[in-house]
Parts: structure tokens; sequence; C-alpha cells
């Protein structure tokens, strides 16, 4: 086939159909000049005769006005396009079977904020930090301000305008012994929090929750929720959202294809979401890129309304040369609806619930000023409580509650859940009171009665040589 035949194989109009027949007198349609703008379509009125348009009540036709003498190309209807598609110009219109929604048919409107300016509805929301530095312990903070509402209020201005119940999956902790204490801690109406747990399968069996495949059994169990409760769910916590994640989440295409539904989720339901992430190690963009410090694929941030980066801040309080609490410091690295600036500083004390639990929350102390970088700063180096790197002074992390134990209780007898307090705090409970126990137990020390007949520790004799 020559170039002359190809071409005219190209511009050869389509044989009709017979419906297309009966609404064209006129076949010959190569006089017909490119595609139409928007101010040459014109809609039927069902209500007037028309001689050039036919209208029924399953059929939607758009008439072009052509130059004279051309024929009128009419589309009919598929299943998934109705009257109001075409007739009503908020849903766009139609071109060629693809839909285009203009500027104008758009109506602009304002975010939907759980917390003013900090979580924002039908988005999710990403907390990244290091460990240690209360990301989960952050999430819990605005999850009680949504259970009380306006009757919670911080001393920086954080508010929920109206509560709502939250729903917290957490692989990473005990609701019983770490997040509920926790919660009451920070005042929070536990009440109006909901732990999931598992999943019903034929009925009987009870299988644990798989956030990366059982959103739409959430979704559901959310409408019943709501129905019987006659509350709102408002929040959802997620720890960790790795977990969400299936297949590589380091593939865009495979981490972008899991957060969807959940961004779909907190659409549908009206909710927000916070998905609590660690940061990466030895990225060479630390410094100068916070973002890029979440661990995952870019889609994790990319897909994400907004993202918080927990970090120690290197001093305490340069204007409160008081303040003795270790600071951390909340920053904003991503936000869809501003600019990526500011944060708020904060601190963790330690807490008691009930008679005997023991536990910690966090206070907010001020608003922070600066981009994330300037907040953050550089890398800290941070320890689990079984860490066994080195640090500056080439001592690890247990070295370190060793020469604590030494100084603290020498000849100095403290009770038992009162050094357990301050150790952990000291260290910003980055290590666990079994960590604790364990190191004392090395030392020997034997839990003792004093007068009171509380429990107390007391390092009667200091070893010349006590070993990690």
């Amino acid at each position: 086939m020559n170039a002359d035949e190809i071409m005219k194989t190209l511009t050869t109009p389509m044989p009709l159909d017979d419906d297309e027949k009966d609404v064209h007198n006129n076949k010959d349609e190569s006089n017909i000049e490119g595609l139409p703008s928007r101010d040459e379509i014109t809609t039927p009125n069902p209500n007037e005769d028309s001689a050039d348009s036919s209208y029924t009540k399953d059929t939607t036709i758009i008439t072009l006005k052509l130059k004279e003498n051309q024929p009128k190309i009419v589309i009919n209807n598929t299943s998934n396009i109705t009257n109001n598609t075409v007739n009503d110009t908020s849903n766009g219109t139609i071109y060629a079977n693809t839909r285009i929604k203009w500027g104008d048919q758009i109506k602009s409107k304002k975010t939907n904020w759980l917390i003013q300016d900090i979580l924002p509805i039908g988005g999710i929301t990403i907390i990244g930090g290091d460990p240690g530095t209360g990301k989960t312990t952050v999430a819990l903070n605005w999850a009680s301000h949504v259970t009380r509402g306006k009757d919670l209020r911080s001393s920086c201005g954080i508010t929920c305008e109206s509560s709502g119940i939250v729903l917290i999956w957490s692989s990473e902790e005990a609701a019983e012994d770490s997040i509920k204490p926790r919660l009451e801690a920070q005042y929070a109406d536990v009440t109006k929090v909901g732990f999931i747990e598992g999943t019903i399968i034929n009925k009987k069996e009870e299988i644990f929750f798989n956030p990366a495949q059982d959103m739409p059994k959430l979704s559901d169990a959310i409408k019943e929720i709501e129905a019987s409760t006659k509350e709102k769910i408002k929040l959802i916590i997620i720890d960790s959202i790795a977990d969400v994640l299936s297949g590589d989440s380091h593939k865009n295409t495979d981490a972008r294809k899991c957060l969807i539904p959940l961004k779909q989720l907190a659409e549908k339901h009206q909710l927000a979401i916070i998905g609590i992430s660690h940061l990466t190690k030895n990225s060479p963009n630390r410094e100068e890129k916070p973002l890029k410090r979440i661990q995952g694929a870019i889609a994790v941030t990319a897909v994400s309304s907004m993202v918080y980066i927990t970090e120690k801040t290197d001093n305490k309080d340069p204007e409160n040369s008081n303040f003795l609490e270790q600071r951390y410091v909340i920053a904003i690295a991503k936000n869809r609806y501003g600019l990526n600036e500011n944060g708020y500083y904060y601190h963790l004390e330690s807490a008691k619930v009930g008679e005997d639990i023991d536990t910690f929350m966090l206070v907010w102390d001020k608003k922070a000023i600066g981009t994330a970088t300037e907040l953050i700063g550089p890398p800290k180096q941070t320890f689990t409580s079984g860490d066994t790197k080195r640090g500056a002074k080439g001592e690890t992390k247990r070295d370190q509650v060793n020469k604590y134990i030494i100084d603290n209780l020498k000849d100095n007898p403290i009770p038992c859940q009162e050094f357990k307090r301050c150790c952990c705090k000291n260290f910003n409970f980055e290590i666990s009171e079994s960590t604790i126990e364990r190191s004392i137990r090395k030392f020997g020390i034997i839990a003792e009665r004093n007068p009171e007949g509380i429990e107390v520790w007391c390092l009667h004799s200091s070893p010349d040589n006590i070993t990690s």
C-alpha cells in the first residue's frame, strides 16, 4: 500500500450504525472541520419541539453547531452518562467520551480541619521520627483532643472544635500497658477510643487485622459503629504506616496502590488518618531534605496531605535557662494547604494512672517558627534500649544506665518505682523499665524495705568494673 492509499484509508469516515443512519440525512462528513469550542455546544430542551434534534428519556443528545450545509452530529448516551451529565454544567462537559470540568464549573472550598491547621479531614497525615522522640505520643495527644472536643485545650491553643470517636490500630505497642495509660494521662475520654483487634472470617474464625487488605471491612465497620453509637468516627491512627504497604514498600507503584484505598477511606467517611513512620538511616539527604527521611517510597509522602517530623532539639530552651526538661520539636515537612514551615515544641513528663500504673505524657510548650530543616537540624544519634552501638564517648546505652545507677544509688536508698521513673526520664524514655531492672540485678542490688515499708534500691558498694 503506497502513501496515497494509506492517507485515503485514514481519512475515510467510519461506517454508521443503523441507529446513526436514522438521524443523519447527510452522510457526507468530509466538511467537518476540527472540534467545536465550548460555546458551540448546545443541549436540546426536552420540553421544546425541535426539527434539528430528537429527545427521548433514555437518550442524551449533544447537538454541535456546524457550518451551513454540514450534517449534525448526535452522540447517543451510554449506560454511565445520564441526562444530568450534560445538562448539569457542574459535572463538566463530555468531549469524545472524555469528561472535562472547566475552572468556572468548580467551586473553591476551604480546607476542612479536624484540629485547625494541624490535622486535615479527608486525607492522610504522616508523623515520622526516630525512636524516643514521642511521635506516637503526639498522635495520642491529638486523639485525646478529638475525644474531648472543646473541653480540652492546650497551652498552645491546640483544640478540636467537636468531639468524636477515635480508632487505633498498632502493631508496635500494646493497648493495655502502653497506649491506654498514655491516653488516660492526657485526659482522653477512653469510652470514645476503639482498638482494632481482628477480623472475622467464615462468621466464626477471627484473624489479626491486616491493614493492607482489610480496609473494605473497616469501612463497613465504621458505618455500623456510627449507626449504633450515633457518634461520628473522626480519627484513625495506624502504627505503623509501613504495615499498610504490601509488596515492595520502596517502589512507588506498590506503595501508591496500597495508600490510595486508605486515602479513599478518609474521603468517603470524612475523617482524618494518622500514620506513624520511622525515619531512614544513613540517608544522604537527611540534613537538607527532611521529607526524604520518611521510610519507604516517595509515594508515602506524595499521597499524604501533611507530613510531620519529630526530633530532639539541640538546646533545651534558649528563652528559659531554668527549663530542665529535654525538649522536642514537631516540624511540618509537607503541607498541602499552606507553607511547609513552623511546628511546636513539647516535652515528655512522667505520669501515674490510678494507684500503681506508671506512664508518661506530652506537654506542649510553644509554637516553633522556621522551616523543617531549620527546626530539626542535623540528624541525632539515637539508641534503642538494647542497642550495643557506641556513642561519642565510646559508651553503650547500657554503660550509661550502669553509670546512672552508680551515681544515684551508691549509699543512697531510693524507692524502686521512683528510681525507675527518674531513670527513664533521664534517658528520654528510650529505655524500658525491664532494662533498668536487668542492670540492677547485675549489680546484685536487692530491694529492701525502709522504715516506712516502701521498697527501695541501694548500692552499698561500688564494683570496680561493670560490663554491659
